[in-house]
């Protein structure tokens, strides 16, 4: 619009050549004391006005040049719908802001706070628009919704290369009225191919995790145990021991994190027990004794996808190195089969609850469960002998009746299996070096007429025979080869054991003989050893 200014300049330099009687009606319904230019009288009027103009006016320009003047100054309700006040409105149509690309395009004052405000900017370096906060603990960004079945949640929207079209591909929120089992309302993050059309037949997008930057990877990493000092770039390995490494390789202290500042590598001293490091300890070692885990490596800078959800399958996690810029060069170290709900350790495809293809270890021990013996088996217990809480190896139970136990005993170094119900051990197996084992107890059945033995129930128990008639025992066919009973004459009543059909019955009084043994008397006994599936002998009698 033209400024008033401009036509102030302009009406004095017209000829005075019209009637002073004729009446001037300013245009738009302007009032006649419509200030023109910014001068203005001690009670706030303005010093040149329609009305004192009113004479030069009507005698120097007619009204159609008056009319035409002031075409492009709008009426106030004309403006009023168009332009916002100072103090506020509504905005319809588009808005745009140019200008320094690093400064704030729109800027809201905290009002309570001077100095204070966040800034809402297109940051053209980046390109990115940017919000940008100076308030403090305050978060930059906050979502809210103040309908109960809305939502306070970012979408992300973007053209779909599989299925054609704009989909929404994820979105994180939280939802007052989202219902999980009795309870209502939570956060989500949801991984979708969403058209707000309230279909769900299409498989949602994969998600991966990734982290850009400096990572070590797993080839040629190295492992010792070193002794840290707040303050110090030396540490010193741990029980006399050379560190391994090489200079310039970056470190890690996976157990107490932070310990160095990012980026410490190796100045000097690989291969020696004191290494020196590039950057001072900001803390000492948690223990003196056993110092502090190392980890040595090569580092690399690269954009790792540590964690993908493939859209109807596994949640694979991957090494550092495995998995970069969108490729796979290993397989993952742990996958989650969602689908048939299986945990598989350096296998994507579990058969079972829990596939591990590799070494488990267990460690109750209360010590660091990394040193020569990690590992080297499928299975691996670490345990502290003789210790409350400890010492147990295995621990089994059945419901609702007993439990068993396999534990690690000291003084003298055993191994027991122990009935945890009856508080007593069943069987031990020296560790002391002397390949001694020891069985506490074995099971006594006692019988009264004439019975057989069983093949595998009775093997290691002693039958004992109570009867004051004569009563026969049987030994079958098939015995298990090595399997021992003991029979013995409790009664007045003779006992002899006799083989079944199809099996020989060895023994030895004053000469080899074969058939029946009849035991010497009462409290007599006779220990009988299967040497072959049909070939059972009398061990010992007495």
């Amino acid at each position: 619009m033209k400024r008033l200014a401009a036509l102030i300049a302009f009406l004095p330099s017209l000829a005075f050549g019209q009637s002073s009687g004729r009446q001037f009606v300013p245009p738009n319904g302007l009032p006649m004391d419509t200030p023109l230019g910014t001068a203005r009288n001690a009670d706030g009027s303005g010093v040149v006005t329609f009305a004192t103009l009113q004479a030069g006016i009507s005698s120097a320009v007619t009204p159609a040049q008056m009319q035409s003047a002031l075409a492009d100054y709008l009426p106030i309700a004309s403006a009023a719908s168009i332009y916002l006040p100072f103090t506020g409105g509504s905005l319809a149509g588009s808005l745009t802001a140019s200008g320094d690309p690093t400064k704030g395009g729109f800027i809201v004052s905290d009002p309570q706070q001077p100095g204070m405000a966040t800034s809402l900017w297109y940051d053209a370096n980046k390109g990115e628009f940017t919000i940008e906060n100076s308030t403090g603990l305050n978060n930059a960004l906050a979502l809210k919704t103040t309908n109960a079945n809305g939502f306070a949640a970012l979408a992300f929207d973007g053209p779909d290369m599989a299925y054609g079209g704009n989909f929404e591909h994820g979105a994180v929120g939280w939802g007052p009225k989202l219902q999980y089992g009795p309870d209502v309302g939570y956060d989500y993050f949801e991984i979708s191919r969403f058209t707000y059309d309230g279909m769900f037949n299409r498989q949602p997008v994969p998600f991966i995790w990734q982290t850009t930057g400096t990572e070590l990877v797993p080839y040629g990493l190295n492992t010792a145990y070193g002794l840290v000092t707040k303050g110090s770039t030396s540490i010193t390995c741990m029980g006399g021991c050379n560190f391994p490494g090489a200079a310039g390789q970056i470190l890690d202290t996976p157990a107490e994190y932070g310990l160095f500042p990012a980026g410490t590598t190796i100045v000097s001293g690989a291969g020696t027990q004191t290494m020196t490091l590039s950057n001072a300890a900001l803390a000492s070692s948690a223990s003196t004794s056993t110092g502090t885990y190392f980890r040595f490596g090569n580092a690399e800078g690269s954009q790792h996808d540590f964690l993908v959800y493939t859209p109807m399958g596994n949640a694979d996690y991957y090494r550092f190195g495995d998995a970069k810029w969108g490729n796979f060069t290993n397989a993952p170290f742990f996958s989650i089969d969602r689908v048939n709900g299986r945990l598989g350790v350096l296998n994507p495809l579990p058969g079972a609850p829990l596939d591990v293809s590799g070494a488990i270890l267990s460690n109750v021990s209360g010590v660091t469960s990394l040193n020569a013996y990690s590992g080297t088996g499928a299975l691996n217990a670490q345990v502290s002998p003789g210790v409350a809480g400890q010492k147990n190896i295995l621990h089994a139970y059945a419901v609702g009746t007993n439990q068993f136990n396999l534990n690690w005993e000291a003084s003298p170094q055993r191994i027991a299996m122990q009935d945890v119900n009856a508080g007593a051990n069943i069987f031990e197996f020296r560790m002391d070096g002397s390949w001694q084992s020891q069985q506490y107890a074995h099971p006594v059945t006692t019988v009264t007429a004439n019975t057989t033995l069983s093949n595998t129930a009775q093997c290691g128990q002693t039958v004992a025979v109570n009867s004051s008639s004569a009563v026969t025992v049987t030994v079958a066919n098939y015995t298990l080869v090595g399997c021992r009973i003991t029979v013995t004459q409790l009664g007045t009543g003779a006992v002899t054991i006799a083989p079944a059909s199809g099996l020989t019955l060895g023994s030895y009084g004053t000469q080899a003989q074969a058939g029946p043994y009849t035991l010497p008397g009462q409290y007599a006994s006779a220990v009988i050893e299967a040497k072959a599936p049909t070939l059972a002998t009398v061990e010992r009698g007495q």
